[in-house]
């Protein structure tokens, strides 16, 4: 028997205040084994090879403020986010 369940959107960040130009962790912590990862992080560039699909990407933002973060993940059983 299975878990055949959609899965279930959870990150963590590593230091979330940071400086500008400063690279910043996230990494997915989603239940029920998502295949696919999408992170939507507006001003964010990608930084050390990571991409938005990655499961634990580096990003930065060139300039100061908060910054909403959205973490899509999927499986053969359906998304969340």
């Amino acid at each position: 028997v299975k878990n055949c369940s959609k899965p279930v959107a959870y990150f963590t960040v590593f230091n979330d205040t940071v400086c500008m130009n400063s690279p910043v962790q996230f990494a997915d912590s989603s239940s029920n084994k998502p295949f696919i990862t999408n992170w939507i992080i507006p001003n964010a560039t990608y930084i050390m090879g990571s991409t938005p699909n990655d499961t634990m990407p580096f990003v930065s933002f060139n300039s100061s403020g908060i910054y909403p973060v959205k973490e899509i993940v999927q499986n053969l059983y359906g998304k969340d986010n």
